[in-house]
């Protein structure tokens, strides 16, 4: 979740429970003290099973600054679809140098060709940060 950036757009937008979970506790307690969130749980690794919220009850999973060279390696992604429910949608970020550097796209493919998820679309090469693009990514559940 970060500093709650995030967390402040879906809740603008009208998502009326927002939940987050960040690798750094005191980056989920600034997201928390935003006020945009239900909750914010800090010390959750992704590279790891997620065990902190219920498996198969969100409705939508954003994931934006996860996917960045030395972060998360690409299976890190199965891990963030299983609070998911079917039919949900997943929202991710990859910066440019992590998708050059990773199997990210192989892997997508592999869960698409599994029948595991459904790529509705992605925005290859579009702005990010001023260092670099990134590409996003619209999968379903």
């Amino acid at each position: 979740c970060g500093t709650g950036l995030v967390g402040a757009e879906l809740a603008d937008s009208g998502f009326g429970t927002v939940d987050g979970v960040d690798l750094s506790g005191p980056m989920a307690e600034k997201a928390e003290a935003t006020g945009h969130y239900r909750k914010a749980i800090g010390g959750v690794d992704l590279n790891e099973p997620v065990t902190c919220v219920e498996h198969g009850h969100y409705d939508v999973i954003t994931c934006c600054g996860v996917f960045t060279v030395g972060h998360v390696k690409e299976e890190a992604l199965d891990n963030i679809l299983a609070p998911a429910r079917p039919g949900a949608l997943l929202v991710v970020s990859t910066r440019n140098s992590y998708l050059r550097e990773s199997r990210f796209a192989e892997h997508v493919d592999a869960l698409a060709d599994r029948g595991e998820i459904e790529l509705l679309k992605r925005d290859g090469d579009a702005p990010y940060i001023d260092e670099e693009g990134a590409t996003y990514w619209v999968l379903r559940k």
